[in-house]
């Protein structure tokens, strides 16, 4: 291409336009255009991208929470769960565990719902055990919500509660909304400190499989074998005496 002067290359077009004349040289690593603007987005549509993105690992997090939470066992901890999210997706803390209590709650509702339809299954001596736990706590309106309150906010894994709250035919919802309670307040406490405890880690992703995560799974399996297996109907006065055998 042939300017008054004689040819021009691109670089000189870049710099003086198609024209000759001299034109802003635009920041470094825009693209120019006719008129030297730079082809850069507005700051509103740059952030919008980054939202979109932490809005679906969001979805992600309370995604993994709901699905550990409706096991009965074997499921790392929701708050070590959000923690993880937390520090590797710089999520915000509020929006994570106000969403990852609610996706908790409607997994161990999930929980107790499914207990509740496999009871007819179980052996008898477990089904009663279980159903005398539950039977204490129905006797107990006044003391419950305070004694559910203080379990889910506490470092124990809740399974065992929630199933015997279904097997013993205690009611889901209350029991889900004080859940929800608890971790909004508790577990928001447990997931800011786990997550400052986990930057200081060279793999964060490692907290799933440390001690203290693989520790409370297996206290949610002991904590199912102990609602089963311990005489909860004898010790709490719930068995039925022994029939007296009939005279001939």
């Amino acid at each position: 291409m042939y300017g008054s002067e004689g040819p021009l290359d691109h670089a000189h077009m870049s710099r003086h336009g198609a024209s000759g004349r001299l034109l802003p040289v635009p920041r470094s690593g825009t693209v120019p255009t006719r008129r030297g603007e730079p082809l850069h987005p507005p700051a509103a549509s740059r952030q919008y991208p980054a939202a979109v993105g932490k809005l679906q690992w969001l979805l992600v997090a309370w995604a993994a929470v709901l699905g550990a939470n409706a096991v009965p066992a074997f499921a790392p901890p929701a708050t070590a769960i959000l923690a993880v999210f937390r520090v590797t997706r710089a999520l915000p803390l509020w929006p994570l565990t106000i969403g990852g209590a609610a996706a908790g709650a409607l997994g161990r509702a999930i929980l107790g719902t499914l207990s509740r339809h496999a009871a007819p299954r179980l052996r008898s001596r477990d089904r009663e055990n279980a159903a005398a736990l539950g039977a204490w706590l129905k006797r107990r309106p006044r003391l419950r919500p305070l004694l559910i309150f203080v379990y889910s906010a506490g470092p124990f894994p809740t399974n065992a509660l929630f199933v015997t709250v279904g097997i013993g035919g205690l009611p889901l919802l209350s029991t889900s909304l004080i859940y929800f309670l608890a971790r909004c307040l508790a577990g928001s406490l447990w997931v800011w400190t786990i997550g400052n405890a986990v930057e200081t880690s060279s793999s964060p992703l490692s907290l799933l499989t440390d001690w203290p995560v693989l520790g409370a799974s297996a206290a949610g399996v002991a904590g199912l074998v102990a609602v089963f297996a311990f005489p909860w109907a004898r010790w709490l006065g719930y068995e039925e005496p022994p029939k007296a055998p009939r005279r001939r």
